[in-house]
């Protein structure tokens, strides 16, 4: 089952890839925070369960605790109280 998930995410990933004019063995040469990487590890995150440290490794990204940081960004804007 797991084996599964992350050749789904494989295939996700790759066709992210190929819609932002990038190939796999461009991954290692990008910033580990480039935009791109980061958007595509946000939908990953979203859409399925495969841990962060697979995503981190799969996006040359580095850590898990990087990604975590990256893609929750978004969700850590001030929160205005009442």
């Amino acid at each position: 089952m797991k084996e599964q998930g992350e050749r789904e995410v494989g295939r996700m990933i790759e066709q992210r890839l190929v819609e932002a004019g990038l190939q796999s063995i461009d991954l290692e040469r990008l910033a580990k925070g480039d935009p791109r990487k980061v958007e595509i590890a946000k939908e990953v995150r979203t859409k399925t369960s495969v841990p962060l440290s697979f995503v981190a490794r799969e996006l040359s990204m580095g850590t898990s605790m990087y990604v975590s940081k990256l893609t929750n960004r978004d969700d850590q804007r001030p929160r205005i109280s009442s």
